[in-house]
C-alpha cells in the first residue's frame, strides 16, 4: 500500500471499528477519513476513502502486477495461477472489519470470496509541452519516479519468488532468486557469471544456485550453462537499476554478518518504504514465509537488525503488523 505498504504494491487497505465508529487507514502518512457520524454507513466511508487512494497513487497500467500473486496467492483458496488482465478489485477480510482494493488479475479476482471489480478514471496521459518549452525534465521529479519504478520491480521479484519457491528452500537460495529475478532479459534469461554470484556476498553461492535450479521452481539452466532461464512475465519490465539498487543493498557494510533471510527481509522492508517516509508497515507472516523463516525467526532477525543499526526502529502494532523504521533515509 502506498503510503507504508502493509502487502505488495498497488494495494489500499483500511480497518473498520465499529465499537468506536471509526475507519482508520493503514497509509502511515493518512490521517484517514476522521470521524464518521452517526447517519454515515462505515463501509462506505471505508470504500470512497480506498478510492481517494487508489486513484492518484494507482501505477500506469503496463507496471501493474498481481498484488494477490505477489503475496503466495494467500488471499484465497489454491487455483491454477493468475491469468488475464490485471483489474482492480474490492474485497474484505476478517468478518469484513478490514477491506482492501488491490491490483489483482482476473483469474485470483475470481477465487476470492466476495471480490468485486471497481472501475477508476485512469491518469489523464501528458500533454505534450509547447513549442519553444524547455524539454529538461525536473530532478526532484524525474528521480522520485524512478525510485518508485525501482521499488515496484523489487516488489514484483519479491512477490514472484514467494509464490514460485518451495517452503524447504533455504534463506540464501531465495535471496539469489530475487536477486537474479531483478536481473532477468527479454525472454526470461538471467546472466549468472561466477564474478557476479561471488559479489553477492553469499555464504555459498554456487551450492545456492544449484538448489534454486533443482527445487522445481521454474528456474532452469540454459543449453550454455552460464544463464538461468525462468519463464515469466517479469522479463518484459527489466529494470536493471532495481537490480543494482538491490544488490548495492543487501551487501551494505551495515548488513554484514546478517544472514541471508535477514538481508532478503532488509530488501523487503527497504521496497515498502516511500520516498520521504523511511519507514512501512510489514506483514510479520508473509514476510517471514518469503525469507523462508517462521514468525518468530523474523522478530529475531529484526532484533539484530536493530542492534547492529541498520534498523533504527520496529514494533508490532495492536493489529499484528510490523512498522520498521530503517536508518537510512534512502534505500532504493
Amino acid at each position: 500500500m502506498h503510503g507504508g505498504a502493509l502487502v505488495p504494491g498497488g494495494v489500499w487497505s483500511v480497518v473498520i471499528d465499529p465499537g468506536l465508529r471509526s475507519v482508520r487507514c493503514t497509509a502511515i502518512s493518512c490521517p484517514g477519513p476522521g470521524p464518521v457520524g452517526p447517519g454515515s454507513v462505515l463501509r462506505e466511508v471505508a470504500v470512497r476513502h480506498l478510492g481517494s487512494h487508489a486513484g492518484p497513487e494507482r501505477l500506469p497500467g503496463h507496471l501493474r502486477t498481481c498484488a494477490c500473486g505477489q503475496s503466495g496467492c494467500r488471499w484465497h483458496g489454491r487455483h491454477r495461477g493468475c491469468d488475464g488482465e490485471v483489474l482492480l478489485v474490492l474485497f474484505h477480510r476478517h468478518g469484513a472489519r478490514t477491506w482492501l482494493l488491490a491490483d489483482m488479475c482476473a483469474g485470483c479476482a475470481r477465487a476470492v470470496p466476495g471480490a468485486a471489480p471497481v472501475d477508476l478514471p485512469e491518469h489523464p496521459a501528458p500533454q505534450p509541452l509547447p513549442e519553444g518549452r524547455s524539454k529538461v525534465r525536473r530532478r526532484g521529479g524525474g528521480e522520485a519516479r524512478s525510485s518508485e519504478v525501482r521499488r515496484h520491480a523489487v516488489k514484483a521479484a519479491l512477490g514472484y519468488t514467494a509464490a514460485s519457491l518451495p517452503e524447504h528452500i533455504s534463506g540464501e537460495a531465495r535471496l539469489l532468486a530475487v536477486l537474479c529475478v531483478l536481473r532477468i532479459r527479454p525472454g526470461g534469461h538471467i546472466p549468472v557469471p561466477t564474478g557476479w554470484l561471488r559479489s553477492l556476498q553469499l555464504p555459498s553461492p554456487e551450492n545456492a544456485l544449484t538448489e534454486l535450479l533443482t527445487c522445481d521452481s521454474g528456474f532452469t539452466t540454459a543449453e550454455n550453462h552460464k544463464q538461468v532461464v525462468v519463464a515469466t512475465e517479469l522479463a518484459s519490465s527489466w529494470r536493471p537499476r532495481a537490480g543494482h539498487r538491490a544488490q548495492a543493498l543487501t551487501t551494505d557494510p551495515a548488513l554484514r554478518g546478517h544472514s541471508p533471510a535477514a538481508r532478503l527481509a532488509a530488501l523487503t522492508i527497504a521496497a515498502w518504504c516511500e520516498p520521504g517516509e523511511a519507514r512501512c508497515r510489514i506483514d510479520p507472516e508473509s514476510t517471514a514465509r518469503s525469507c523462508g523463516q517462521s514468525t518468530e525467526d523474523l522478530l529475531h532477525t529484526l532484533t539484530a537488525m536493530h542492534a547492529s543499526r541498520w534498523l533504527r526502529h520496529f514494533e508490532q502494532e495492536p493489529c499484528g503488523l510490523l512498522r520498521c523504521a530503517p536508518n537510512q533515509p534512502r534505500l532504493l
